[in-house]
């Protein structure tokens, strides 16, 4: 066919895109009128609007966008694209109508909501519409115009804003809605709509419209192939009874092309905002005008826009020669290097260096960050995902996707103006640089958060509006993380059962953020309870997901190692959260924490599944590509009589207790009572028990949570924060040790050597305190408090603390390994909510010696049990420790 046969394609994504012009000119609407706005000139008869409101204009329009998607997502699917985007245009007309007739802010706000109704159907309804019109030679470069339209509304709006009436500007962009409503009246549905609706005579229709095919003769070959496609999709992986496969059920998202499309979509779209370029179109004026920039800030402006409009002609031309991968990287690489730019700059205008010869980096700088977005995750991410989900749960993902991308854009877009404000241009730059190039470090630096904290937010300096924390109140902070956990043990451990280990670790992070930001955003105490608590709710995954993880992904001789490496990040994050609670600011510290969350969710995308997991799942052949990949060996041929012995011992431990017959087999896949009442899971379930009982009764993890605190009591001669930071390293430094020993030395020595420390221990620093009490002079001493809490930890981080979760993921019959693991995480994280709200009243109540030498009795305890009843598992497989277990 020639290039003309592309003509109708081509008319009807400029039909439909014109109301992509009108909601890019919404999208531009904010910079160049946040001046007018917010001065005396103002068109609002209730005068200047503070940051606050602009704030809200800027991010209201992702509120109506997460609406919009889902309104959009279903018309698309019951009416078709058509009709879809012939309604896009209602919303848009009335937004430019309230802008126009707007007395106050609240015809503002409106205006924007309803805007947000388009921009949710746009980047449902006319991605799908243009991919499913278009030949395959020129999917992509159509698929571009989409963001193209709305960089072209951008720019305009950005011209008209210098330089046209604030009132006129409004029915100028209302005519590219009602243009578009027009015009898509005369085009024709999709074929893929027509073929999903069961309509053969409309799809063939359809097809020769937008292929210029007239006469049913001409390329009769071409359509018919087309036609077969197009209900191939429709019938594929269904049964002769298609009517009752035609809704949407969970197995469809589970086959191996949608898990692997719907993780490479939710990733793009995260790093799609939170890469904050989107964000800054909403403020490029006020942008330009805090950087320093020499050239006018509307003006500014418009060089960004068309530069934008330049990248997205460049992204049409090439992504059909160069690719959309090699147009992703370009451009992930591009973005980080220009924030890295644009902040080293800001940094030097902020301590007053001599920049005059550098003005125009700013303009620079901002303009190849949206120049080069525009080549690549800014203009084909929507093309991207349309071509890679598989079609029968296209439209259901889409709109979800649509949806979490409106979703991050409200939570960028209102945070945005708050992160300048907070971080300065620079840091805020730097920041987002770190986005564009890193779980259980973030939930490390929460535990060590609040000892840091406790100072700052008892003190008149408190950042909180209701002022100085009480004690009551400061133990709920410390203890609710504790309850979140709860919650996340039994949330994490069904996910673990159910999608995987590697799954739940993912989702882990997304709390984990969640925690940061209210901590950021704080003004009360009620925001940090609620903090704690979400924060907790990671926690409880953290401490179930990833030892199951990492235990089933560990050869035997390293399996300890790699165990005991949780708490080592965790207690990484303490130390980092100890240093950074004594030398940043309170606001910045939840950023910084942050960056660890989206690590995890990223990094976790590029490591399969725990071979265990899939032979669970009957998935040997999934289980064997895990083996290989994490064994390192890449050639079929490459050690095989290794690989084939893991996979038998797999294949033996999804069967074991099960007999030959295939319904017995599926009635054992259930869990009963007697599985918990063989000799080995009896004896494993109470040892795991004890030990999680004696792991929160010495009280190690409470006192982290009050390191300075505690310091502070005792008298130490160093500064509290100073201590505990000191105490953090050397918990850091245990753990390594742990580490080196644990696959020398054995689970059962390192864990006897621990509970006799930590008694030592707490015999010393209570003995030092009852002396001080009794006014002694204990002025040469004053080095204990440091040392004995310092011994403590180190010695806790080479035993109790550190391979608790290793020992219990390896004593525990695999049948009923999901389920008691939650069943003891709960335990473990109900007895530290009691110790942690109960520490302070303990040491008040009992005063810091007596409270010192309960817990050195407790660990005496501890130790008893350890020595006369763990096994030692050490370079033991599991059906070896089966084997202990039962003798």
């Amino acid at each position: 066919m020639s290039e003309t046969d592309n003509k109708f394609q081509y008319l009807g994504t400029f039909f439909a895109n014109l109301v992509t012009i009108s909601y890019g000119a919404s999208c531009g609407w904010t910079s160049p009128m946040i001046p007018i706005l917010q001065s005396h000139k103002t068109p609002l008869r209730n005068g200047p609007l503070n940051d606050d409101q602009i704030s809200w204009i800027g991010s209201l329009i992702c509120v109506g966008a997460v609406l919009g998607t889902l309104i959009f997502g279903w018309i698309c699917n019951k009416f078709g694209r058509k009709i879809s985007i012939i309604c896009l245009s209602f919303p848009q007309l009335a937004s430019w109508i309230l802008i126009f007739m707007g007395t106050d802010v609240n015809y503002l706000y409106i205006a924007r909501f309803v805007a947000g109704l388009t921009a949710g159907g746009v980047f449902i309804a006319i991605p799908l519409y243009i991919s499913e019109i278009a030949d395959t030679r020129v999917r992509g470069s159509l698929g571009a115009t989409v963001i193209f339209a709305e960089n072209i509304g951008i720019l305009l709006m950005y011209i008209a804003g210098s330089y046209i009436n604030y009132y006129v500007i409004p029915w100028i962009f209302a005519l590219f809605a009602i243009g578009s409503c027009f015009g898509m009246m005369i085009v024709p549905d999709t074929p893929f709509f027509y073929a999903k609706t069961n309509r053969p005579k409309e799809a063939e229709n359809s097809l020769r419209y937008y292929r210029r095919i007239k006469t049913h003769d001409n390329d009769m070959e071409i359509i018919q192939e087309e036609l077969s496609a197009l209900f191939s999709f429709k019938t594929e992986n269904s049964s002769a009874k298609s009517n009752e496969d035609s809704s949407l059920k969970f197995s469809d998202f589970t086959t191996r092309h949608a898990r692997k499309a719907i993780m490479i979509g939710f990733v793009l779209v995260l790093y799609n905002q939170l890469c904050g370029v989107f964000a800054m179109l909403n403020y490029t004026a006020t942008i330009f005008e805090k950087s320093g920039s020499s050239l006018s800030p509307s003006n500014s402006a418009i060089v960004v826009a068309s530069t934008q409009l330049l990248g997205n002609c460049c992204a049409s031309m090439t992504i059909e020669k160069l690719g959309r991968k090699f147009n992703m990287v370009l451009s992930g690489i591009g973005i980080a290097i220009g924030y890295v730019s644009l902040a080293t700059y800001s940094l030097f205008h902020s301590l007053k260096y001599d920049v005059e010869a550098f003005k125009w980096v700013p303009l620079a700088s901002f303009s190849f960050i949206i120049f080069i977005s525009s080549i690549g995750i800014g203009a084909i991410v929507f093309v991207v995902i349309s071509e890679i989900l598989p079609e029968k749960i296209k439209d259901f993902t889409m709109t979800s996707l649509i949806f979490l991308i409106w979703g991050g854009a409200f939570f960028v877009i209102k945070l945005l103006p708050t992160l300048i404000n907070e971080f300065k241009m620079y840091g805020a730059m730097y920041w987002l640089s770190g986005v564009s190039v890193v779980v259980t470090i973030g939930f490390g630096g929460h535990c060590g958060w609040l000892s840091p904290s406790i100072s700052i937010l008892k003190s008149v300096d408190t950042p909180l509006r209701n002022g100085p924390l009480t004690n009551n109140e400061i133990s709920w902070i410390g203890s609710l993380i504790c309850v979140g956990a709860l919650f996340g043990t039994l949330i994490f451990g069904w996910i673990c059962d159910k999608f995987g280990r590697k799954f739940a670790i993912i989702s882990m992070s997304l709390p984990q953020f969640i925690s940061w930001i209210l901590i950021f955003i704080g003004t009360d105490v009620n925001y940090l309870y609620i903090s704690r608590l979400i924060s907790g709710i990671t926690a409880g995954g953290v401490f179930i997901a990833i030892p199951l993880y990492i235990s089933e992904i560990a050869e035997t001789q390293i399996r300890g190692a790699l165990g005991s490496t949780l708490l080592f990040a965790e207690n990484f994050g303490i130390l980092l959260m100890y240093i950074a609670g004594s030398y940043l600011d309170y606001h910045q510290i939840p950023w910084i924490f942050s960056l660890f969350s989206i690590g995890a969710l990223v990094g976790m995308f590029f490591v399969p599944e725990t071979p265990i997991y899939y032979a669970k799942c009957g998935k040997f052949e999934e289980a064997e590509k895990s083996l290989r990949f994490y064994r390192g060996l890449t050639s079929p041929t490459s050690d095989i009589k290794i690989i084939q012995t893991e996979l038998d011992d797999l294949f033996i431990m999804k069967t074991n207790n099960e007999v030959q017959d295939t319904d017995k087999n599926k009635e054992d896949l259930s869990l009963k009572f007697s599985d918990f009442t063989t000799r080995h899971a009896r004896k494993a379930i109470m040892i795991g028990f004890v030990l999680v009982l004696y792991n929160q009764f010495c009280c190690v993890f409470a006192m982290l949570n009050y390191t300075a605190t505690i310091f502070e009591k005792s008298g130490s001669s160093l500064s509290p924060n100073n201590s505990a930071i000191v105490v953090a390293g050397i918990q850091l430094l245990g753990n390594y040790c742990a580490t080196m020993t644990i696959e020398r030395l054995g689970r059962k020595f390192n864990m006897v050597l621990s509970a006799i420390g930590i008694a030592l221990g707490y015999a010393a620093l209570g003995t030092f305190t009852l002396l001080d009490t009794l006014k002694w002079d204990v002025e040469p001493f004053k080095w204990v408090p440091l040392a004995s809490f310092s011994f403590i930890i180190f010695i806790s981080s080479i035993g109790i603390s550190a391979i608790l979760f290793v020992v219990i993921s390896e004593i525990l019959p695999e049948k009923i390994k999901d389920f008691t693991i939650t069943c003891l995480i709960l335990l473990l994280w109900s007895c530290a909510f009691v110790v942690i709200k109960l520490l302070p009243n303990l040491i008040e109540e009992l005063e810091m010696h007596g409270a010192m030498y309960l817990l050195s009795g407790v660990s005496v305890l501890g130790t008893i049990f350890v020595m006369v009843l763990q096994p030692e598992t050490k370079g033991k497989s599991f059906e070896d420790i089966k084997k202990l277990f039962e003798k």
